[in-house]
């Protein structure tokens, strides 16, 4: 019988539909042509597990996770169904656990149990399974038993340790042992040193107040001065200016030839200090005539009577001057006629007797 071109073209549609559905559903994990189960099981928390995530047991995979949904009758329930390979047996007491499927932070349901099951006590499809939801404590620990496997194997190697330390620690000869008595000798001195330097603080715990009064004290100083600091400065970049452009080379030989001359007065001035010492012992061993005025008493003490006599022999002079300028005819008589000079009478308010009769 030969299949007109509408019957081939329908055949292959329906083969075509067949192969998209069973593709489809292989990539979510469920073959359509083998046999297999569906397991439900309830959760409050499926930790963002989602369709198509695997199911193991001890790490092999016999399933997928087929669905999720929320429960009808209470919504803060969650049911997954899980589809399992048919030929899987595991008992209906076991329990369905989230965990974590790797690093990248996917999750997976395991199935956990402790013993096989035979006949009745095996789940059949449709049956339901306890939940749980792995915390991320008991993920990194894992589980209880692996837990206590690992205490009681660090418990052992921590007592060797310990026991091995131990015995470091009491033989003296052993160089863990004399590290730690160095050890316990520098922190015996590490904490004298601690006391001596809280007690030296504390002593001087005035002085450092002190100190930092005077340098805020210097601090606000320094503020209040920022403008003739800034002005300074700004002299300081026009007097470097000024140097840059001017003759550097004239001035420094104007520089030189004035130090020069400096040493030189000063070579001279030396010399004449040096003249000077020399005189100075001179009169000081009494050589000369200013030694004898200084050193020798009798000679001052004539000299300041010669000067008194002097002073006196001066004012009397400057009297007598004064009274020939006053009366003239009692030093020079003349007399062209032959007439009688009359006799001379002493002025009552007379200078000359008014400064005598003072002295």
């Amino acid at each position: 019988m030969k299949l007109s071109n509408e019957g081939k073209i329908g055949i292959l549609a329906i083969v075509t539909v067949g192969l998209f559905i069973w593709g489809f559903k292989f990539l979510k994990g469920q073959n359509i042509l083998s046999s297999s189960k569906n397991i439900y099981v309830e959760y409050k928390n499926i930790d963002q597990l989602k369709v198509s995530s695997p199911v193991l047991i001890n790490g092999f995979e016999v399933g997928v996770v087929k669905d999720i949904y929320l429960k009808p009758a209470d919504l803060n329930t969650i049911i997954v169904v899980l589809n399992i390979k048919g030929k899987i047996i595991f008992p209906k007491n076991s329990t369905a656990v989230i965990v974590n499927a790797g690093l990248m932070g996917g999750k997976a349901v395991e199935l956990r149990y402790t013993a096989p099951c035979s006949g009745d006590d095996c789940v059949v499809s449709g049956d339901y399974l306890k939940g749980e939801t792995e915390g991320m404590l008991q993920a990194m620990l894992g589980r209880p038993e692996q837990f206590e496997s690992y205490i009681g194997s660090f418990k052992n190697n921590a007592r060797g340790i310990l026991d091995s330390l131990d015995s470091s620690i009491k033989n003296p000869s052993n160089s863990i042992g004399r590290a730690l008595n160095d050890l316990e000798v520098v922190l015996h001195h590490l904490k004298g040193t601690t006391a001596s330097m809280d007690a030296t603080m504390n002593a001087s715990s005035s002085n450092i107040n002190a100190t930092m009064k005077n340098l805020n004290a210097i601090s606000a100083n320094l503020a209040a001065s920022n403008n003739q600091i800034k002005s300074l400065i700004n002299n300081l970049d026009a007097v470097s200016l000024q140097v840059k452009n001017g003759n550097i080379d004239g001035t420094l030989k104007s520089a030189s030839l004035a130090m020069e001359k400096a040493n030189q007065t000063l070579i001279k001035t030396d010399q004449a200090v040096g003249e000077l010492n020399s005189i100075l012992t001179k009169v000081n061993k009494g050589d000369g005539t200013m030694a004898k005025l200084m050193n020798d008493g009798s000679l001052y003490t004539n000299m300041n009577g010669l000067s008194k006599d002097l002073s006196k022999v001066s004012k009397n002079l400057d009297l007598l001057l004064q009274d020939f300028r006053l009366n003239p005819k009692r030093y020079v008589n003349v007399s062209v006629f032959g007439k009688k000079q009359k006799e001379y009478t002493l002025p009552v308010d007379d200078p000359a007797y008014r400064d005598t009769l003072k002295n």
